[in-house]
């Protein structure tokens, strides 16, 4: 699936792209802005302190911050808690991004229980795309 998004061939609302990483939302959030955070190129795990050089991994962090960042002052969540699985998806390192916001608990699980509509991601994305 990654490999797809990346290449452009399933569509995705990318909020942050460059010539390493790339940042999409996730289309079942628990909350909205849940972002999941890829690395263009295949790895040979998903465990990114295996898979990733330190330069890779700085980079990797680095982008991400700018994305949570990105996140919180375009949504208002007062931070992003990040997750790094790394046992699921075999082909690119990726870690996810859940924004947490006043008020709401966060809740462990990853998903939420409804897809989110393809205007209400598009109306995310483009609000992080703005200040990111």
């Amino acid at each position: 699936m990654f490999c797809g998004i990346v290449a452009g061939k399933i569509p995705a609302q990318k909020i942050a792209e460059n010539e390493e990483f790339v940042a999409f939302l996730g289309i079942f959030p628990r909350f909205p802005g849940m972002t999941v955070v890829v690395t263009k190129r295949h790895t040979q795990d998903s465990y990114v302190y295996r898979s990733l050089s330190e330069d890779e991994l700085a980079k990797f962090h680095l982008f991400a911050r700018k994305v949570a960042l990105a996140i919180d002052r375009a949504l208002g969540s007062y931070r992003c808690i990040q997750v790094m699985e790394g046992f699921d998806i075999k082909d690119h390192a990726h870690l996810k991004l859940f924004p947490v916001y006043e008020g709401k608990m966060y809740d462990c699980s990853y998903e939420g229980d409804e897809k989110m509509s393809e205007e209400e991601l598009k109306s995310v994305a483009e609000k992080i795309r703005k200040v990111v």
